[in-house]
């Protein structure tokens, strides 16, 4: 039977749900087409209405604007009459004669004419009638007293004397009178501009009056035509559209506008009517179809399972159900039993057996009616397919009855519910089957008789046989059992023989079992040592941690007071030591510097080692690098007289992306190991080129140096290591450089490699990716295998080199004890004089210096040049210039270190610092508190655009914030926060404003936040670096951040404060420390200003420390008081209110630095007191975990003296 249920259409519900009963659907469309033509027609006469109005009015002031021209005639006449008159008499004056006199007349008469024509048209102004008054009263004054006298003396005879007399007088009455008539003329200008005016705002009036009465006609017929298309024309397509459905035999649609009061409501009622009668005709037809169908498919069936299979099949086809059952009953006429079935595992449901009022099927059969379930569980049952499950939601069971006797049961299950149609086919389809199933149960019974009946005679010709047969049987039987006897004797003797052998076979198992456990023993052992090793190597290398953190500690410890003491010294601030006894002191502060570098490459290396070395990737130039490797080094291959070759070959890459820094390191540590190796007349090659890997580069240092025994091999990249470790070895180191170096190759994603000969000279080669990616964490490196025995030696030492030493002029002291050495390329150091504008020089190149002291001069400044960082430090501390121009890669001490010393140092923190070098590392340099970098090669422009920058830093002027933040209410607490004199405060909403003030002006120091409305925080630093160098960075975030976050902001800060309890706080000391790293006082300032007087806590469990610290601080004139331990300091601070700042130690017995500064903040008077934790522990989240305790700052050991004073100088500053 064709699928008669209703399914899913894409049809229109009616006009009741999508327009809705309105008022317009009960409107005939006769009506509906004579409103829209009506509105049209309404329209129409509405405009020409409006016309006519506005084209009366434009009539009426194009009247009177001629009219005013007519007066303005007039009034020209009037002029000309008065001229007229005037001339007559002049002329009569002359001429005295009657055609003079005639004129005079004329010009009177033409007079009178104009006053006449002017009182008539100026009727309607009062105005005008005034002025005409007083222009017939100056004309009767002129006539009475100038032209009637004058006539007469002409008359007389009178002397030109008098008439001239007369006519003067009359000239001053006609300029009164030309007067009046020119003001009456301005006046009827002045009117016919007004109605000038008034005319063309009709005539604009006239034209916008025609463009929206032709706009609202056209929207009037398209809201005609479109009300006509949705009223009319649509309701009549879409019905002669269902129409054609019902011709093609589509019944399952709805038809609209049944509920419309016009002929089409009529029209779609009928069209309902009919679908009806359609629809039922089909339905009819279908369930008689199916009915037909189905008894064919089970006519001629061969047995009861051939029966069930059609009936079935047919069944679903029809009812559209995707599992059917059959149940026919027992012998006992009430039980049903599964017959067979579709969409379901057969067998499993082959014993399924339903008494009456057993299970759905039972009570079924037992009422004699069908059971319907609808909307089932989801796990009542699957039907599966091949390519999943799915639930059904009706099953339906119908019993099968003849004269009310069962004759079977059908059980249905569809995924989508049963309708009437169904209900009608299985009615029809029910009465005809029951019979076909009782007859065919007869059949079936029939048979079953018959065969039961043959069977039976067959089976008596069989019993008679058996028994012919058994007497045989009884006979053999018997010989059989004498057979049995015999050989049940020969078995006996058989199991008496595998008994044995059984028995030694479960000896010999039990052997192999004992060994298996013991096997098992073994194994188990050799795990659990295996287990306990691995727990071994972890507690080691957890061990290894503690010993670097506590030998830190504790070499850090007596460093700290030798470095402080040592320093107290050389400074010689009493005055009783002698020259030798300062140098003596100024030895013994750098052999404690020297050691102070021993422990933090030890620490550098742990930290490679435990994977907590961080990668700043930036890109490189290969011809920078060799240009690098040139000048650092040419000057010490000079003084050892060594030949040195830098190439790139060709087919190298232009650039690569790695950690210029780490790269530096490595290939300055395999130089200073090739020329500390390699004798007078030597040479050095470095070639830098591609590697036979994909994407890979190598740097190859050969040397021709003193090699390395085979024998060495496997302790060259070991720490602490040496080729030749005897006592009376010619190279010194500690031999960590090449433990590092390869350490930081691996770091990078290559490899250090080596061959060697003794005798015949090293040769390194560095391989590395070409490009690597962003900033990363590097992971452990794993330990080098030991080179094989073919591979060559590596060069001699795994000493951390240091760059060898220039040989400087001989020097000299200066006045403040520092030595300066003397001019090397003739500056203008004897030259200066105090209050002079001196830039400072700091560059190993000389011929690049002498390049930049020519553009210094040609800016009318001083010029110093300094060959080395030590040289350039003394330097900066004796002249104090107005700039210092930096490079980063210098002999000895590098130009960060530089930098490094000069912002800690109090008399010169506040020079502004550019760095002009061949690496590119302005983050970094910017870190430090440089104002600018430019990467070589540069021109003279480019240097002489970096001395504006140190005007705009050098002098005294307004300190400048920028706070992005869309918060008001945090933008005014922070304003209110860090508001100071001197300090100017910008604030920005968004980041698109931040950044137009940022291109506006220069500011010292931005507060960020990365939350912004427009755009986060990263892409703001992002922009602000693409247009220039953007100043330090303060972000001031709502939410902690990700790892991955905190590496991105890396590049730019790492001043990152969380808004929370203390972040006010912490937000203060950041932005303070900017700004005073912009401009500090000097050290005589901070001592009388900020220190002198202050109070001040240290605790300490070290007496070392205490008495060296507070000696240092006492001579600041700092009040000092010690404690020896963290209890000590609560119960001092509980009882005292003076303490305005306190050093903490962190490693003490008892309570500890962390401990202590926690109970501090929790009590309430000292939640705000400045704390600076100062401890021997710098490993990388040591200073997080001091903040997160409580402290305001941190400082690692050995105490940088200038720095704690400075730190102390901004946080009692602010109190």
């Amino acid at each position: 039977m064709p699928d008669a249920r209703p399914t899913s259409t894409t049809d229109s519900v009616g006009d009741e749900t999508r327009h809705g009963d309105n008022w317009l659907q009960r409107i005939s469309v006769r009506w509906k087409l004579i409103a829209a033509f009506g509105l049209l027609l309404l329209m129409i006469l509405a405009t020409r209405g409006i016309n006519i109005v506005v084209q009366q009015n434009l009539a009426d002031a194009s009247r009177w604007a001629a009219h005013t021209h007519v007066v303005l005639r007039a009034f020209d006449r009037l002029r000309l009459a008065a001229a007229d008159s005037e001339a007559g008499l002049e002329d009569a004056m002359v001429l005295r004669g009657a055609a003079a006199r005639r004129q005079v007349d004329s010009g009177q008469g033409e007079f009178d004419e104009a006053v006449a024509a002017l009182d008539r048209l100026t009727a309607d102004n009062p105005t005008q009638q005034q002025r005409l008054q007083r222009i017939m009263t100056l004309v009767d004054d002129w006539r009475t007293n100038a032209v009637v006298p004058m006539q007469a003396a002409i008359r007389r005879g009178d002397s030109p004397e008098t008439i001239e007399r007369l006519l003067l007088r009359g000239r001053g009455i006609r300029d009164r009178l030309l007067g009046e008539i020119e003001r009456g003329q301005r006046d009827e200008q002045r009117l016919l501009e007004v109605r000038n005016a008034r005319m063309n705002r009709l005539l604009s009036l006239v034209q916008t009056i025609g463009w929206i009465t032709l706009a609202i006609g056209i929207a009037i017929v398209l809201l005609s035509l479109r009300f006509t298309q949705r009223q009319v024309v649509e309701p009549l397509t879409r019905t002669a559209e269902l129409m054609s459905r019902l011709v093609r035999g589509d019944r399952d649609f709805a038809v609209e506008g049944v509920r419309r009061g016009d002929e089409l409501g009529e029209l779609a009622r009928g069209l309902t009517r009919f679908q009806g009668h359609l629809a039922e005709l089909d339905r009819v037809a279908t369930v008689k179809t199916g009915v037909a169908e189905t008894m064919t498919a089970i006519q001629s069936t061969d047995g009861i399972d051939d029966f069930t299979q059609r009936l079935l099949q047919a069944l679903i086809g029809c009812l559209q159900a995707q599992i059917a059952i059959l149940y026919i009953p027992e012998a006992d006429g009430e039980t049903l039993r599964f017959a067979g079935g579709i969409g379901l595992d057969a067998d499993a449901a082959r014993g399924l057996r339903f008494r009456p009022g057993e299970g759905l099927v039972g009570q079924s059969a037992a009422s004699r009616q069908p059971v319907r379930l609808n909307d089932l569980p989801s796990d009542y049952f699957r039907i599966r397919s091949g390519s999943g499950e799915i639930a059904p939601t009706t099953v339906w069971i119908v019993p099968v009855l003849v004269r009310g006797r069962l004759m079977a049961a059908l059980e249905f299950a569809s995924v989508a519910p049963f309708d009437e149609k169904d209900q009608a086919f299985l009615n029809e389809l029910l009465p005809v089957l029951g019979v076909s199933i009782e007859n065919l149960m007869r059949a079936r019974r029939t048979q079953e008789l018959l065969s039961e009946t043959q069977a039976q005679a067959i089976e008596l010709k069989a019993s008679e046989e058996s028994l012919r047969t058994q007497e045989e049987e009884l006979r053999a039987t018997n010989d059989a059992l004498q057979a049995n006897a015999r050989r049940l004797r020969a078995s006996e003797e058989e199991l008496r023989t595998h008994t044995e052998e059984l028995e030694a076979s479960n000896e010999e198992l039990r052997q192999r079992t004992d060994q298996l456990a013991a096997e098992k023993r073994r194994v188990e052992i050799a795990q659990a040592e295996i287990e306990a090793k691995a727990r071994d190597v972890e507690q080691a290398s957890r061990y290894k941690s503690e010993f670097l953190a506590n030998m830190s500690h504790e070499l850090r410890t007596p460093l700290n007071s030798l470095l402080i003491l040592s320093r107290e010294l050389a400074q010689n601030r009493s005055g009783n030591l002698g020259p030798d006894d300062v140098e003596s002191a100024q030895y013994v502060h750098e052999a404690g510097a020297s050691l102070l570098r021993l422990i933090n490459d030890i620490l550098d290396l742990s930290k490679i080692e435990s994977g907590r070395m961080e990668l700043a990737v930036h890109e490189l130039r290969l011809g920078d690098l060799a240009g690098e490797l040139l000048r650092h080094f040419r000057h010490v291959a000079a003084e050892k007289a060594l030949t040195l070759d830098v190439t790139v070959e060709d087919g190298a890459p232009e650039a690569i992306r790695t950690d210029t820094a780490k790269l530096s390191q490595i290939t300055n540590n395999l130089l200073s190991n090739a020329f500390k190796f390699t004798g007078t007349g030597g040479a050095v090659v470095v070639t830098i080129g591609r590697a036979a890997a994909e994407g890979m580069i190598r740097i190859a240092v050969q040397d021709s140096g003193i090699g390395i025994p085979e024998d060495k091999l496997s302790k060259v990249f070991e720490a602490f290591e040496q080729v030749d470790a005897s006592t009376s070895r010619q190279y010194g180191g500690t031999g960590l450089g090449l433990a590092i170096a390869r350490n930081l190759a691996r770091a990078l994603g290559g490899d250090l490699t080596l061959e060697s000969r003794l005798g015949e000279g090293s040769r390194f080669t560095l391989t590395l990716p070409e490009r690597i990616e962003a900033v990363s964490t590097v992971a452990p490196s794993l330990p080098a295998p030991a080179p094989s025995a073919s591979t060559s030696a590596p060069t001699p030492t795994a000493a951390p080199v240091q760059p060898a030493k220039r040989t400087d002029p001989p020097a000299i002291l200066s006045p403040g004890g520092d030595v300066v050495p003397t001019d090397v390329v003739g500056d203008d150091r004897r030259l200066i004089q105090p209050g002079a504008a001196v830039i400072l020089i700091v560059e190993d190149d000389l011929r690049f210096a002498k390049i930049m002291l020519d553009v210094v001069r040609s800016k009318n400044y001083a010029g110093l040049v300094a060959g080395d960082g030590e040289s350039g430090i003394a330097l900066a501390r004796r002249y104090k210039p107005r700039g210092i121009l930096l490079d980063a890669m210098l002999p000895g001490m590098d130009g960060w270190t530089v930098i490094e010393r000069l912002k800690e140092d109090d008399g010169t923190r506040h020079i502004p610092v550019h760095f002009i070098s061949a690496t590119d590392e302005a983050p970094r340099a910017r870190a430090l508190g440089a104002i600018g970098f430019l990467t070589k090669p540069v021109t003279r422009e480019d240097i002489a655009d970096v001395f504006g920058r140190f005007e705009h830093y050098a002098g005294e002027r307004m300190r400048r914030v920028l706070v992005v933040e869309d918060d008001e209410g945090v933008r005014l607490s922070v304003r209110k926060l860090i508001a100071a004199p001197g300090l100017e405060i910008v604030e920005a909403g968004a980041g698109a404003e931040g950044l137009a003030r940022l291109a506006e002006a220069p500011f010292d120091c931005i507060v960020l936040d990365l939350g912004l409305p427009d755009m986060d925080g990263f892409t703001f630093l992002a922009e602000a670096r693409a247009h220039g160098e953007i100043p330090p960075v303060v972000v001031y975030s709502g939410r902690d951040l990700t790892p991955e976050e905190n590496l991105r902001l890396h590049e730019y800060t790492d001043s990152v404060v969380i808004k929370g309890a203390r972040s006010v706080d912490r937000l203060v000391d950041e932005v303070s420390l900017f700004l005073h790293a912009v401009r500090a006082p000097s050290p005589e300032q901070g001592k009388t200003g900020s220190l002198a007087g202050r109070n001040v806590l240290i605790v300490d469990d070290d007496v070392r420390n205490l008495y060296a610290l507070a000696k240092a601080l006492r001579a600041q004139g700092l009040v000092v008081r010690v404690v020896q331990g963290g209890q000590q300091a609560l119960d001092l601070l509980d009882g005292e209110n003076e303490i305005e700042l306190v050093l903490m130690d962190i490693m003490m017995p008892g309570m500890d630095g962390y401990e202590t500064m926690r109970q501090l903040r929790q009590r309430p008077r000292y939640r705000d007191i400045p704390i600076i934790a100062l401890t021997a522990k710098a490993m990388m989240d040591d200073r997080q975990k001091c903040l997160d305790a409580g402290a305001s700052d941190y400082l690692p050991k050995p105490i940088d003296l200038d720095r704690l004073l400075s730190q102390a100088q901004v946080w009692l500053g602010s109190r």
